[in-house]
């Protein structure tokens, strides 16, 4: 740690942020303990040595742990939201001034709203906060012509729904509340009819006006000169902006370890130097370094100051100051004093996983690949000494993104080096080309078309590519329930294994060493490992969709079944958004057994996606009501996908030693209603002397009996 003074401070700043997260000491004690630590160090005499040398590391990392501290609280604490109580108000009514625009999409127009007040029913809320506001009109030409008159810095009141952050409900759901709120958003903002949205005034703030109608005008060009696939995909690379990009496809990106390439970063940072040194390669060196800083700069403003793009410029900015001043501060220095100065302005990054698996990954080549390096050395042939390199060094960035990798897609992707290999250059070639078009666009637009047909083309073969890899078949092992702890353990243990590494001089003792620090991995890891169900029992959990109902089963023996699946809709899927992921966080390959009490969109809609999904093996339902549309759709949808059907009669099925009783035609005169909910279909399962009664939405009068 001594040849790296930065690391040491950056690493004290951390511990004070996430501190603060229990503690926070505020100025006044901040500036106590660290007056005494000072007064201290002058205290002790200066033939001490080594007690001044370990005073002089406290003070230093007592500072800087305060400073974190300090820099978080005043981050956190300056934030305002409305009270936990408001989760949802269909009459909401906002004055504010819109702070920044997203670019329009077929979901509709997104703006972040800064309040000045609002009204929920008549009661004013004179609160300021943040909100993402949603423009929802089935009217293109009401939408496109408000896209084109509305900026940042415009006073607007808007009419609509309020909906906080929905909240982590079940095991293995996204808590998306608390990654708005990390941000200082309070919540959503959903207008659904154009007119509800009014602007007050046309002042604008001229500096993010400019930034809009340069994003707006590239994205524009985009789409424009390439198709929808790869203009979605340019709008992602090159604008940050990845709402037009299908689920499946980033999904599939995810499995095959190469999702990195669409968060605009360093990749994309290296792909505009490269640019720069093309473009300004006659000039002198410092008018050459000072215009590619302004124009990472504004390649950071566009981008609109993600994480992992502050991250990539403010390392390149630092790297060409040191060059200019003849003053080498080291790859691991740059990037720990660019992660400084980042969480000094930004403390909140910290707990952003695009912050998190950047930083992760830099830092693992600037250590990691070196140790490959020293190895590589002696391979005398050119072209697999470069291929090896490359390998290494994508190895070497994996690795040290593993643990986030884990925690946050539950995946550990077996493609991803030979993935990584094809898709990090083509990215490169695709950039290359995606900007090429838009320069052309402004003079020649018929070379900007041809540029954007050769796109085109390009990523259609990039998704083969992409699709190949990303087989959820053979491309992943899924690792369930990674944690905190077993992160912490990960990075020890690698940090313990790099100490040793150079110790040890044999390969054999290097690969024992390996092998050794693994199976410790594993041990110690599993000792916090705990299962959310009891194997060799009945299992039921109530999983929570909103409205309508899901009920997941797992029998004595292993088996599953699911009592109806929730709403699914076009915007939000309970069988997609909460179901699935549950039942991968269970680690359930498969629901044997799916029961769907009757044909209500909030009952049985959010089996679409499992089966979808290749996760449903049978189902069970009423029978076929040609009254109904939906229900043919339905049925139809389920043979398509090969699905044995049953319908629901008195029946018995064992699994195991549980019994399933289906009550169906016994029960038919209190069936008078017209209502489809009165024809729901009863459930009895019973393990032993316990038992439940599943009924759908039956009446009150069948509730009664």
């Amino acid at each position: 740690m001594k040849n790296y003074p930065v690391v040491r401070i950056i690493l004290s700043f951390i511990c004070g942020i996430i501190l603060q997260q229990y503690i926070t000491f505020g100025l006044f004690l901040f500036t106590v303990i660290y007056l005494i630590t000072l007064i201290l160090y002058f205290i002790i005499p200066f033939t001490a040595t080594l007690s001044r040398k370990l005073l002089f590391f406290l003070l230093i990392t007592t500072m800087f742990t305060l400073a974190g501290n300090l820099s978080a609280d005043i981050c956190f604490t300056s934030r305002q939201f409305y009270s936990a109580k408001i989760e949802k108000e269909n009459s909401f009514t906002v004055y504010g001034t819109i702070e920044s625009i997203y670019l329009i999409n077929k979901k509709g127009l997104k703006f972040e709203l800064i309040t000045d007040s609002a009204y929920v029913n008549k009661i004013l809320l004179k609160r300021q906060v943040v909100l993402i506001c949603n423009v929802i009109d089935e009217n293109t030409a009401k939408m496109d012509s408000l896209y084109s008159i509305v900026a940042p810095g415009n006073k607007i009141c808007a009419e609509g729904t309020f909906i906080k952050g929905r909240t982590c409900r079940n095991p293995g759901e996204f808590d998306y509340n608390n990654y708005l709120h990390l941000y200082g958003t309070t919540g959503l903002l959903n207008v659904y009819n154009s007119d509800d949205f009014k602007i007050l005034n046309n002042s604008k703030d001229w500096f993010p006006d400019i930034l809009f109608h340069v994003r707006k005008s590239i994205a524009e060009k985009l789409s424009r000169y390439h198709d929808f696939q790869a203009a979605s995909l340019m709008k992602g690379l090159l604008l940050a902006d990845r709402s037009e990009m299908d689920d499946d496809t980033k999904t599939e990106f995810v499995n095959a370890g190469v999702v990195h390439v669409l968060a605009v970063s360093g990749l994309n940072v290296e792909y505009i130097l490269l640019l720069c040194v093309i473009l300004l390669g006659r000039l002198n060196i410092y008018p050459k370094s000072f215009l590619t800083i302004l124009f990472l700069i504004f390649f950071l403003l566009i981008t609109g100051m993600q994480a992992s793009v502050f991250r990539a410029v403010l390392m390149s900015a630092i790297m060409i100051i040191g060059f200019l001043s003849s003053r080498s501060t080291g790859v691991i220095n740059s990037i720990a004093l660019s992660a400084f100065i980042l969480l000094i302005f930004f403390p909140f990054y910290l707990y952003d996983p695009g912050f998190q698996l950047s930083y992760a990954a830099v830092f693992s080549m600037g250590i990691i690949y070196p140790l490959f390096y020293k190895e590589l050395k002696n391979i005398k042939n050119s072209s697999i000494k470069m291929l090896t390199q490359l390998v290494t060094l994508s190895l070497s960035a994996q690795i040290g993104t593993i643990p986030f990798t884990l925690y946050y897609f539950g995946k550990l992707s077996l493609t991803s080096l030979v993935a990584n290999l094809i898709v990090i250059p083509y990215i490169g070639i695709l950039v290359g080309i995606g900007i090429a078009s838009l320069l052309f666009s402004y003079i020649f637009p018929y070379i900007a078309l041809c540029y954007g047909s050769i796109n085109s083309l390009l990523t259609r073969l990039l998704y083969l590519i992409v699709h190949i890899s990303g087989n959820e078949n053979y491309s992943f092992i899924r690792i369930r329930n990674y944690s905190l702890f077993d992160g912490i353990v990960f990075y020890l243990l690698l940090i313990a294994s790099i100490y040793l590494f150079e110790r040890f001089t044999h390969s054999t003792a290097r690969l024992f060493l390996i092998c050794l620090i693994f199976a410790n991995y594993l041990v110690i890891s599993a000792l916090a490992n705990k299962a959310l169900l009891t194997k060799n029992e009945f299992n039921v959990i109530m999983i929570d969709v909103g409205q309508g109902d899901s009920f997941l089963l797992r029998f004595p023996n292993g088996e599953t079944a699911l009592v109806d699946a929730g709403q699914a809709s076009m915007k939000f899927d309970n069988g997609k958004q909460i179901i699935l992921p549950l039942i991968n966080y269970l680690d359930i390959p498969v629901i044997d057994y799916a029961f769907i009490s009757h044909i209500d969109s909030d009952h049985y809609s959010g089996f679409v996606s499992l089966i979808q999904a290749g996760k449903i093996k049978k189902i069970y339902k009423p029978q076929l009501d040609t009254s109904l549309s939906r229900d043919i759709k339905f049925e139809n949808f389920i043979r398509e996908n090969k699905i044995p059907l049953t319908y629901y009669s008195n029946s018995e099925i064992k699994i195991g030693n549980t019994r399933i009783f289906i009550l169906n035609n016994k029960y038919m005169h209190f069936r008078k209603t017209n209502s489809n909910n009165d024809n729901s279909s009863l459930l009895k399962v019973i393990y032993g002397k316990t038992s439940f009664l599943f009924t759908g939405d039956l009446g009150k009068t069948a509730e009664k009996y």
